[in-house]
């Protein structure tokens, strides 16, 4: 979906509340693969 679509969808957020929006969502999916990145090195067994 583009920004136009969305911000014709919705008229409240403006182009920075959708960039704010996106940036958000990024940061967390980052912060929740390095979770599970370290739960998974941590428990892999030692070689």
């Amino acid at each position: 979906m583009t920004d136009a679509k969305t911000l014709d969808d919705f008229k409240d957020p403006t182009r920075e509340d959708l960039k704010a929006y996106i940036a958000f969502a990024a940061d967390r999916e980052r912060k929740l693969m390095t979770i599970a990145n370290d739960y998974r090195f941590r428990t892999s067994p030692s070689r």
